[in-house]
């Protein structure tokens, strides 16, 4: 005797000129497990607020129609609150969104020692209750549509060119340089068994972009931050897929690597506990992770290898624009990283800042281990190979003078079979510089360098 489950389907419903997440909303508790929710092929969907998905079990998720994002600025802005107070000598910070779709007000508080001028522990309100994070815990970017958790769960895009958009409208804020508040893209977070495919994050094109093949058939137009996040994802396969995080105004360029939503002065040194947001292409965070096939152009990591991850596979892929096949960063605020087989193959870079790119902070602690990256071609990239523990944020100042001896350690680094061209100009600019000198100044490089290692002794 077998027993099979039925079965369901959910076709999302569009109203003209209204937001099509609150029925999707209402509905998505009928089809948490043995379901497939589409958005049907020829309609235009209107994605105004942002989508979380409770804890799926045997679903797919599968655009067939064009979705956008809001077009409005200051309503996605609004979006977002900051409230100062202080408690016990202590300043804590809070932006919060409340969801009207959830009905759930979320607040996080950063929490700033007055005294000593360090971030301490963060805590997490949601309506009158509070808990500590703990340690492992990190706090997460509102992305767009979110997801919670579950068992072979497929997010699958269409085969159709015309069909199968995301259209993140980031091209408006890139144009009014405006990086406030800005959402993130798609995060596939403790998923097991989860597929992510023929997905495109894709930029309307300019006479300087080449045609694109065909085999990259979803589209998700003009991201505005970072685009597919997969923290404590297992298992899970992810490939077709095309980003291009890209301004199609040549005098305007896209968001250049972490920037970060608007936060009080004397609350800087708390920044990079939390709130940093950026453009990258793919990060990686979780356990035995495929991603294969993909198409980035973008402005900063094409893929970005995060605190916790082992056994990630990253293959036949083509980067463009941005900052690298990185590891890292490791290590902020003294945490301990653990990152550990990792292979990135077979990948072709072009007009990259870099092309295999490890970084840690300075005092930060663990380590990473057993990471590959083999038969990489590149052409007009800045440092093909560049690995410091020396990492900072140009943002809060000038690089610190460090005198610890913690920094997260590596070991059994291998780059193999490396082939291009460097970009050697003496007068190199990158668009992510606001410093002097730039962020990724080395001090004594020629500009000539193929390989830049900058690591502390017997780390």
């Amino acid at each position: 005797v077998y027993c099979v489950a039925a079965w369901n389907t959910f076709v999302v419903p569009h109203v003209d000129g209204e937001d099509d997440m609150p029925s999707l909303v209402q509905a998505i508790g009928n089809y948490t497990a043995n379901s497939t929710i589409l958005f049907e092929k020829g309609v235009h969907y209107n994605i105004f607020s942002p989508i979380k998905f409770p804890v799926l079990n045997n679903v797919e998720i599968r655009i067939e129609g064009n979705l956008s994002y809001p077009t409005d600025i200051a309503a996605i802005q609004g979006e977002f609150q900051y409230n100062v107070f202080i408690v016990n000598k202590r300043i804590e910070y809070l932006p919060f969104r409340c969801s009207t779709g959830w009905q759930v007000c979320e607040s996080v508080f950063f929490i700033f020692d007055a005294l000593s001028h360090s971030c301490q522990r963060d805590s997490l309100v949601i309506g009158n209750s509070s808990r500590l994070l703990t340690s492992n815990q990190r706090l997460t970017r509102l992305a767009r549509i979110a997801f919670t958790g579950g068992n072979n769960v497929t997010l699958r895009g269409s085969t159709d060119p015309e069909w199968g958009w995301i259209d993140g409208q980031g091209q408006a804020w890139w144009d009014t340089q405006n990086q406030v508040n800005r959402p993130n893209g798609i995060a596939f977070s403790k998923i097991s068994n989860g597929v992510i495919r023929d997905m495109k994050i894709w930029k309307v094109l300019y006479s300087g972009y080449p045609s694109f093949p065909v085999l990259f058939l979803t589209k998700l137009r003009q991201p505005i931050a970072h685009n597919f996040a997969t923290s404590g994802a297992t298992n899970l396969h992810v490939f077709n897929n095309k980003i291009l995080a890209a301004s199609s105004n040549p005098n305007v360029s896209a968001f250049p690597f972490n920037t970060y939503v608007l936060t009080p002065p004397f609350l800087r040194d708390c920044k990079n506990l939390a709130v940093m947001i950026n453009s990258d292409g793919f990060s990686a965070g979780g356990t035995n992770q495929l991603f294969e096939n993909n198409y980035v152009v973008n402005g900063d990591d094409c893929l970005t290898v995060g605190n916790g991850a082992k056994n990630i596979h990253f293959r036949n892929s083509y980067c463009e624009g941005g900052h690298g096949l990185s590891i890292g960063s490791l290590g902020s605020g003294g945490s301990v990283a653990d990152v550990e087989n990792v292979l990135i193959e077979n990948v072709f870079m072009k007009d990259s800042l870099y092309g295999a790119r490890f970084k840690s902070w300075t005092g930060g602690n663990g380590f990473a281990r057993n990471v590959t990256w083999k038969n990489i071609a590149f052409d007009n990239v800045r440092m093909p190979i560049y690995v410091t523990q020396n990492y900072w944020d140009q943002d809060t100042g000038p690089k610190p003078n460090s005198t610890t001896v913690n920094n997260t350690h590596v070991e059994d680094f291998l780059f193999q079979n490396f082939v291009g061209t460097i970009n050697d100009d003496p007068n190199y600019f990158e668009g992510s510089c606001v410093s002097d000198p730039c962020w990724y100044y080395v001090a004594n490089a020629t500009g000539r360098e193929v390989v830049i290692f900058d690591l502390y002794p017997n780390t």
